[in-house]
């Protein structure tokens, strides 16, 4: 009874906990829509093919992962949408012009810095940012909340590898320092069994292992090389105790040694193919990346590592840019470049590549420091990632291509070699039956007429010969004096 006292209570709490949950109203206070700041960003908010820019004024003409994201946090509520720019909807926001920036913004201390006076870091709204005439957004930025960081995004570096051809690659996987030494490891290995064998059978099978050295040790080897690479001809056994004892030992050593053959080869071969040019930003020293502006200078891209920056507006403008060959590499979030990659005609067919994360940012929604919508839509967020609706809407949207290698072309000539061969044995194999016996008893009759042919010849030369010894008889018979 206690038990379900206690299971009740918990209950009990948990929904009134629920219950308690801010309730997100579905107008604003003047009964308007809400108003939504939103950025097109690929995988994020992208119109539909059918839907001008100019005329977006809701989700329904939308998709992308904030698109769903919005339609599980905001159901019921009834908003609008405003495009702008990430600097733009950010200061539309503070001045209460839109309720929520929707969007992946970055959190920073000098965003959230509202002083009492305004100075050069936080300058005051005015009618330069009111018509949207400024230089820069960035002064503006400031004197807004985030909402809760129930997400961060990873910094990468996106660049061009250094793709090889399937024959250099397989090629290469073969001639390194690595397999010659392993070569040379089995190699005398192999010598030491093929001893050990010929040693316990030259005595008690002698047929297969002679007793002579270099006959017998040449035997052994070649029962050592086609064990190690589990063929088993079975042309040569060992019938000995002590033979086969080895035997199995030899086996199990084999199976363990090609598989670490094999295992390094796959990976050099991986490895050859492609590799990531970038792995942090220490690399990118003298070359020329492409970010965002609020990103260049920061501290996981500082100025010290002396790279030389491009400034882009988003993925597509890097993206074209690392295409053409006007930048090295692109730093940009993890997320949003997985869905260029699955998009992008050029990005799926180049070598373009992923390197390591080399910082881990904090985003999330902003809102005006006067919004009444703060704690009830971080609640709604929060309920949301708690649930497998996140993690279905990530997956169909931000999921990165499993690859860090580009893909191979199609090698025509092993292809098409080999379909034809399948092509001429499947054409063969759906002959008429009696076409195919007609065929075999045709070259079964021809091989049958050239053996008695063959063997005629064969009888004609022992008659000739026969004859010849016989009149050499004769001959000797006629010159020898009777005695």
């Amino acid at each position: 009874m206690r038990l379900r006292a206690v299971l009740l209570l918990l209950y009990s709490s948990r929904a009134a906990a629920i219950s308690n949950f801010r309730s997100l109203p579905p107008n604003r206070p003047d009964g308007t829509p809400w108003r939504i700041c939103i950025v097109l960003e690929n995988g994020f908010s992208m119109r539909r093919s059918s839907v001008r820019a100019d005329i977006i004024s809701s989700d329904a003409q939308l998709m992308g992962y904030d698109v769903d994201i919005r339609a599980s946090v905001l159901d019921g509520v009834n908003f609008e949408i405003v495009i702008y720019s990430y600097g733009e909807s950010h200061v539309r926001t503070r001045a209460g012009e839109c309720d929520i920036a929707w969007g992946q913004y970055f959190h920073t201390l000098a965003r959230r810095y509202c002083p009492s006076a305004p100075d050069e870091h936080c300058h005051a709204l005015d009618a330069a940012s009111a018509s949207g005439n400024v230089q820069s957004w960035e002064p503006y930025r400031c004197c807004t909340i985030y909402g809760v960081n129930v997400y961060s995004f990873e910094m990468v570096i996106l660049s061009v590898g250094d793709s090889k051809s399937f024959f250099t690659s397989f090629a290469n996987s073969f001639v390194n320092a690595w397999v010659l030494n392993f070569v040379c490891f089995v190699f005398l290995w192999a010598a030491v069994f093929g001893h050990i064998m010929w040693v316990a059978e030259r005595n008690h099978n002698s047929l297969q292992f002679p007793p002579n050295y270099l006959s017998g040790i040449d035997d052994a080897m070649w029962w050592v090389v086609v064990t190690f690479t589990t063929v088993g001809y079975g042309d040569k056994i060992p019938v000995t105790p002590l033979g086969r004892v080895f035997a199995v030992v030899w086996m199990v050593l084999g199976l363990a040694l090609s598989s670490i053959l094999i295992g390094r080869m796959s990976a050099t071969f991986d490895a050859e193919t492609a590799s990531v040019p970038f792995n942090s930003a220490e690399e990118l020293a003298g070359k020329k990346v492409c970010s965002y502006a609020s990103s260049l200078g920061r501290w996981y891209l500082p100025e010290s590592v002396s790279y030389l920056p491009v400034i882009g507006e988003n993925i597509d403008e890097c993206g074209l840019m690392l295409e053409r060959g006007e930048v090295d590499a692109v730093v940009m979030e993890k997320q949003i470049m997985a869905y260029w990659m699955k998009s992008n005609v050029w990005a799926r067919q180049a070598p373009v590549l992923v390197g390591d994360a080399i910082a881990t940012v904090p985003m999330g929604l902003i809102f005006s420091q006067n919004s009444s919508v703060v704690e009830a839509v971080n609640e709604r967020m929060i309920r949301m990632f708690e649930s497998d609706v996140h993690r279905n809407i990530k997956d169909r949207w931000l999921k990165l291509p499993h690859r860090n290698e580009p893909n191979d072309e199609i090698q025509w000539p092993i292809v098409g070699t080999a379909i034809g061969c399948a092509l001429l044995y499947g054409c063969y194999q759906l002959l008429p039956r009696r076409w195919r016996m007609t065929a075999e008893v045709k070259a079964v009759t021809y091989a049958a007429a050239a053996a008695r042919k063959a063997s005629d010849s064969a009888c004609a030369c022992s008659v000739a010969v026969e004859s010849s010894i016989t009149a050499a008889q004769r001959a000797m018979q006629q010159m020898t004096p009777d005695i």
